[in-house]
């Protein structure tokens, strides 16, 4: 079976990474380790509560990388730009606090809308 370009890209991804890290130059020409983090897969019965939750219908795409892993950790530390893609359980958890959320990406510290 051919894979994703989701798939691809994580296989990809994760080929260059040594201990779950990957060294980058940043803008200002420094050369920093980052760290990358990967979540268990999620079970379709987590991604169907998801829906069944938020009214919200998932594309393809990020079901496919849910079902890989729910939620990662990229480009850590904090300070240098980090990514984190929550766990659905995490988005829901969210929605039901009222707080801000956007299927559960969140870039230095402000939650930004996806959809």
């Amino acid at each position: 079976m051919e894979q994703s370009l989701i798939q691809k890209t994580l296989a990809g991804l994760k080929k260059r990474l040594v201990d779950n890290k990957l060294t980058v130059q940043k803008e200002e020409g420094f050369v920093e380790e980052m760290e990358f983090y990967f979540r268990e897969p999620a079970t379709d019965e987590e991604i169907q509560t998801f829906t069944r939750s938020t009214g919200v219908q998932l594309p393809e795409d990020y079901k496919t990388f849910l079902r890989i892993h729910n939620g990662a950790v990229l480009f850590k530390p904090w300070f240098g730009g980090q990514f984190e893609l929550y766990m659905v359980s995490e988005i829901i958890e969210h929605k039901k606090l009222g707080r801000s959320w956007n299927l559960g990406i969140r870039l230095d510290i402000k939650m930004v809308v996806i959809y």
